[in-house]
């Protein structure tokens, strides 16, 4: 390879490193309907029977993201059983993805696009656990 080629190259890489992605705008409200499975009691539901249950009936989640500070975030969740406090951040170099955390639980989350967001929620109690998958638009 010749030297100027080179040069080029090396060149071209940098500017590319100096032109990283900028994270996107969460800030606004994202609303989505979840389904879970769950073992025993928590805020939103109470199994009529021990064990896995598959819950029927969806759940209408409301994520109001107000602050957002370079890659790191927070707002309130609400559904029809109150309310709570949400942090995150979004993962690099992409910023496509990251994890928030609410009062009681951990969420791992993708943007599809401008407007959607798929995630999928979790929390583990030595008496208590739910999982969630689910799809929240921007409003």
């Amino acid at each position: 390879m010749n030297i100027r080629l080179i040069s080029t190259v090396l060149f071209l890489g940098a500017a590319g490193a100096a032109h990283a992605q900028e994270p996107p705008n969460l800030v606004g409200v994202w609303n989505g309907p979840a389904l879970a499975v769950g073992i025993g009691s928590n805020p939103y539901r109470v199994p009529e029977v021990p064990g896995p249950v598959f819950f029927d009936k969806p759940i209408e989640f409301s994520y109001a993201i107000t602050a957002q500070q370079g890659t790191r975030f927070s707002g309130t969740l609400t559904s029809g059983k109150g309310t709570e406090t949400v942090i995150g951040a979004l993962k690099p170099p992409a910023y496509n993805s990251g994890v928030f955390l609410d009062d009681d639980g951990r969420y791992d989350f993708t943007i599809r696009d401008a407007k959607t967001i798929d995630l999928c929620y979790e929390h583990q109690y030595p008496k208590t656990k739910v999982v969630a998958c689910y799809t929240l638009t921007k409003q």
